[in-house]
């Protein structure tokens, strides 16, 4: 049950952080279109990269699990702070980069679990 938390904690820090991330590229920088989209996967990869190595996975399954926890986590909040709360109901905001964003939550914790085993 621990572990059920901590990567559920560790979903909600991602989604933190890519929203921080993610408003840093749009405001500040003012990065829009597909140059926004790829420095949003670029850091997704980073990120990812860093939670999944402090998660410390013992193999490829835990790997797979944790990332589709952290991927249900980031769907929900995705569709409620930014889909409801930001576009009113409005789901525009989806594009390629976030359908690879989805598959990357998936991908990078299994192959991080992977080479756990060597």
């Amino acid at each position: 049950m621990k572990w059920f938390i901590k990567a559920f904690n560790y979903g909600i820090g991602y989604f933190a952080v890519m929203f921080l991330i993610s408003s840093i590229f749009m405001m500040p920088l003012k990065l829009e279109g597909d140059s926004y989209r790829l420095c949003f996967l670029l850091a997704s990869i980073i990120v990812l990269g860093a939670i999944s190595h402090q998660f410390n996975f013992k193999n490829q399954i835990d790997g797979l699990i944790t990332g589709a926890i952290w991927l249900g986590v980031d769907v929900v909040l995705e569709l409620l702070l930014i889909g409801l709360l930001f576009n009113k109901g409005n789901l525009n905001f989806y594009s390629w980069a976030n359908l690879i964003n989805y598959v990357l939550i998936l991908f990078v914790p299994t192959l991080i679990g992977s080479r756990a085993l060597e």
